[in-house]
């Protein structure tokens, strides 16, 4: 036995040495510095010829950068076809985030999230979907024309955010449709994780996806970390979903725009995938964009575990000091525990909690720009949400917490605030996204627009929650959670009208 055991033990260390050559490739960066090298004479697109024709670009940004701005040819590949170095990155991205294929996203995840559902479903077959999905998932559902089944939504009691979805209401979903014969569901849609750092119970409704044989398909823009450590929630690849989309630059170390689609099993083929993203992405794909998977991949394959064990580190030490301040909590796994609707929960994300102080989330992100020079991801009624990725240090922690307990300082004599109301309830659909939005549309005024049939998505942005979709009923209630949102400050997104003043609605409704 012992034999066994030390055969095995270096057998693994050659397997981890084999992989460690193989991930510190990185063959899209190896042939721009290669092609570069050779003092190749451009009569080729970009205009702009390695920065030449663009000066001030090339002065702010430097000349390296404009060199390797180019475009398709045989040394550098193509991504429409792939069959040299970048189909060598996306066989090491596959092999780094524990899939069969991966492709590189160069129109961020909303592409991947359109090819996924492009690809599962079409015109009028069923999917399940969350309420609080990304407007890509919803922009994909009027591309496909599939029918959304919502998930009952809810919201947290304390903290005012969107919870996962209980899998008992799966579960009552597919038991109520499977009486009706005339129905099929063919797909259900997660969000790993939430905006707030929320993971649903991804082994039981992934299991309940695997009994109902239907095509699991998970929106993972926010957790892209989580394939390489531990401590953070498990991924799609690992319980068995179909396709998964990841936002590479939101929390990996790639550029804004460059994310990764993974795809695994036999339920959806990789040529089905490859022939939608050949529809969807531009013929002219960025090198500079794709340069970024390829070494962002290579760190985490890498690196992932240890430097993200020192952004755990970083976000602990600073939740605990965050809830310290009179007025704050930034709820972490004491507050978040699992229960049925959280699997867990990613501590890298700092959510925080704001009323205590009298002010809404609003007011706190547009205090923390203009008087302490601090950007934070996103903003809500109730909360500011700030990401903590490894690149992020102590010191630059530290500025946020001493910002919000200088503005904590300022806030005793205010009261606080009582809460908003909550994200509305789904309003009556009467007609599919698909078809709503492609009809022909009037516009009226916000205010008058009760009982109307909407054309258009609402929702603020971010989180690029939509508050009514194509084919909802205008309600009351609608009405009056836009404007309270136009009345915080939330920049309000899908609307025509930039104003928000006017609604686009099903024309004769």
């Amino acid at each position: 036995m012992e034999g066994t055991t030390k055969e095995s033990s270096v057998s693994e260390q050659f397997d981890r040495s084999e992989y460690i050559k193989r991930h510190e490739r990185k063959p899209i960066l190896e042939a721009l510095k290669k092609h570069f090298d050779e003092g190749i004479i451009p009569f080729h697109v970009p205009g702009h010829k390695y920065g030449a024709g663009n000066p001030t670009m090339t002065s702010y940004f430097g000349s390296r950068m404009m060199e390797s701005d180019l475009n398709a040819m045989n040394d550098i590949d193509d991504l429409a076809n792939p069959v040299g170095v970048i189909k060598e990155a996306q066989e090491l991205a596959a092999e780094a985030f524990g899939a069969d294929h991966a492709y590189y996203l160069i129109n961020g995840t909303t592409s991947g999230i359109h090819a996924m559902i492009l690809s599962a479903l079409g015109q009028r077959e069923r999917i399940i979907v969350p309420r609080d999905g990304h407007k890509s998932m919803y922009s994909a559902l009027i591309l496909s024309g599939a029918s959304p089944i919502f998930i009952p939504p809810e919201i947290h009691p304390e903290f005012g955010f969107p919870l996962p979805p209980d899998p008992a209401d799966i579960e009552s979903i597919f038991s109520e449709v499977n009486q009706i014969q005339s129905i099929e569901i063919k797909g259900l849609f997660l969000i790993n994780p939430s905006y707030y750092g929320l993971a649903p119970r991804m082994d039981t409704i992934s299991d309940i996806a695997r009994r109902e044989n239907v095509a699991l398909l998970v929106d993972e823009a926010h957790g892209s970390h989580f394939y390489f450590h531990p401590d953070l929630p498990r991924t799609a690849m690992d319980v068995g979903a179909s396709v998964s989309a990841l936002s590479m630059h939101k929390t990996g170390g790639s550029l804004t725009q460059a994310s990764l689609l993974l795809r695994q099993g036999q339920r959806i083929h990789n040529d089905t995938i490859r022939n939608i993203l050949d529809i969807l992405r531009t013929s002219s794909s960025s090198y500079l964009l794709m340069s970024s998977l390829d070494t962002a991949r290579s760190r985490l394959a890498l690196e992932g575990e240890s430097l993200l064990e020192k952004t755990l580190e970083l976000s602990r030490r600073a939740r605990k000091e965050i809830s310290a301040i009179p007025g704050l909590i930034a709820p972490g796994p004491e507050e978040l525990k699992p229960n049925h609707r959280i699997g867990s929960f990613d501590e890298t994300r700092l959510t925080i909690c704001v009323n205590g102080l009298g002010l809404n989330g609003f007011d706190v992100e547009r205090i923390l720009r203009k008087e302490y020079r601090i950007q934070i991801e996103m903003a809500d009624f109730h909360t500011v949400v700030a990401i903590v990725t490894f690149a992020d240090t102590w010191e630059r922690l530290e500025s946020l917490i001493l910002a919000l307990r200088d503005l904590a300082g300022k806030s005793p004599g205010r009261p606080r605030l009582h809460r908003f109301p909550d994200h509305p309830g789904v309003p009556p659909r009467v007609m599919n996204p698909r078809d709503a939005f492609y009809s022909r549309k009037s516009r009226v005024s916000l205010q008058e627009s009760d009982g109307s049939i909407c054309g258009e998505m609402i929702m603020a942005y971010p989180p690029g929650i939509p508050v009514i979709c194509p084919g909802e009923v205008m309600t009351r209630e609608i009405i009056e959670h836009v404007q309270a949102l136009k009345d915080a400050g939330a920049s309000l997104q899908g609307m025509a009208d930039t104003t928000a003043a006017n609604v686009q609605i099903v024309e004769g409704s």
